[in-house]
């Protein structure tokens, strides 16, 4: 598939692939979003813009941005605003929502694009490989690990624009669950998602109780909404 692409580019230029906008919130990223980036430009696919949409950072993330040819954007907003912003900016046909301690193995755009073309997909899933320091990250790495594959906890991360627009985007007033809460209204609107072999890598750092209690704490603030909105799934994830 890689060659066919790289010819394909040679023969008619980017107009035979769908534009992929991938879509990157940042906050004093400075210290991963240079590795994101370049995995990125290490895809196989070769039709990609990136928009970072970062919440005034103090710490060099749009100036590495920047290198990277990426288009940023300034928003003081949670992620569900952030990206729903960058969705509103962006020109291509897919849409792809990254983290910034993120890394793409060379495949993952191709094969969701494929996915979505010759596979009938409106969102695709793409696995999440956590990379793992200290213990509390190893206890981390093996209860995400436990979940792969499973439908309540997986979410898509690549969607059709069109389709995204249609379910009303990102729920603003949500902080956590906010993922989980699109999928299932594209899962209640009768859409079609599928899971491709590509990874995504997650770096999470060397982990601490603090950061886990104070990060929980945050997402406990929108949770009740959350389990207003999907009661049923809020039960079961």
């Amino acid at each position: 598939m890689a060659k066919q692409l790289m010819a394909g580019v040679s023969e008619g230029g980017l107009r035979n692939y769908p534009l992929v906008s991938i879509i990157i919130p940042t906050f004093n990223s400075g210290a991963m979003i240079g590795a994101c980036l370049k995995s990125i430009g290490g895809q196989t696919y070769p039709n990609i813009e990136v928009i970072i949409v970062d919440r005034y950072s103090k710490d060099g993330t749009r100036e590495i941005a920047k290198k990277f040819n990426a288009k940023t954007l300034l928003m003081n907003a949670e992620r569900s605003a952030a990206r729903n912003r960058g969705v509103a900016a962006s020109k291509g046909s897919f849409v792809f929502f990254l983290d910034s301690d993120m890394e793409l193995t060379p495949k993952v755009v191709e094969e969701c694009v494929t996915t979505g073309l010759k596979g009938g997909a409106d969102a695709v899933i793409i696995p999440e490989v956590p990379v793992a320091q200290g213990f509390l990250g190893e206890c981390r790495k093996i209860e995400k690990e436990l979940f792969i594959g499973d439908r309540f906890t997986e979410i898509p991360r690549f969607f059709r624009k069109e389709i995204f627009l249609k379910v009303g985007g990102f729920n603003e007033r949500l902080i956590y669950g906010e993922d989980a809460d699109l999928y299932a209204r594209l899962d209640g609107a009768g859409y079609k998602t599928r899971r491709i072999e590509a990874e995504v890598r997650h770096y999470e750092g060397a982990l601490s109780l603090r950061q886990i209690v104070f990060k929980a704490h945050d997402y406990g603030k929108t949770l009740p909404l959350f389990v207003r909105k999907n009661p049923s799934l809020a039960v079961k994830r």
